[in-house]
């Protein structure tokens, strides 16, 4: 088993990045949140890996994680219950990691809800599994709170809730207090007025 990859990122498409490595191109699958981190094919990369047996086909794939948290969070996802990889990545694809920490943390089930492939009985199964297993570990308490604080305050100064949603899902994990995210979240929103 393989820890991580590094190499030359030669390709990047939708939930795939191709990574050559002494005279061998490596096909990674990965979440929307890698493929935003990566860069643009030409640079040196370092990927954390996962190999995982696709029993149905017999063939083995190659998951890839631009941080060791985001793994981490893979391997936690997957140790519940009916979760494959591909539902795993779904979910880390849909935010950042420590939002989806924090979401558990905070038994917010609705909010994996949302994810494609997360119904309410797996999101719930998701949060009841993994809650004390996120709070024993180390978290940065409460960015998902405050999020759900930026909206309420973005939604009285009469944006809409899908402009509100689109603006959030942009927003880096630092800064965490809620005015420097209002802030940040207002700059992204006033670009989206002007183009």
């Amino acid at each position: 088993m393989f820890s991580f990859l590094q190499g030359k990122l030669v390709n990047k498409s939708q939930g795939k990045i191709v990574i050559e490595n002494n005279g061998v191109g490596w096909e990674i699958i990965v979440s929307d949140q890698t493929l935003k981190s990566v860069g643009s094919p030409g640079g040196q990369i370092k990927i954390f890996t996962r190999l995982e047996f696709k029993q149905q086909e017999g063939v083995f794939e190659i998951f890839g994680f631009s941080t060791v948290e985001e793994k981490e969070m893979f391997l936690l996802l997957t140790s519940v219950d009916k979760i494959g990889p591909r539902t795993a990545l779904n979910v880390l694809s849909s935010a950042p990691v420590e939002k989806i920490k924090s979401a558990i943390r905070h038994g917010k089930a609705e909010f994996l809800n949302k994810v494609v492939g997360i119904g309410e009985k797996t999101a719930s199964r998701i949060v009841f599994e993994l809650e004390k297993k996120i709070k024993s570990g180390s978290l940065s308490p409460g960015i998902f709170d405050t999020d759900v604080e930026v909206e309420e305050a973005l939604l009285t100064l009469g944006f809409s809730k899908k402009e509100i949603k689109q603006a959030i899902q942009k927003l880096p994990s630092h800064p965490q207090k809620l005015n420097e995210r209002v802030a940040l979240a207002l700059k992204i929103l006033s670009r989206r007025v002007k183009a």
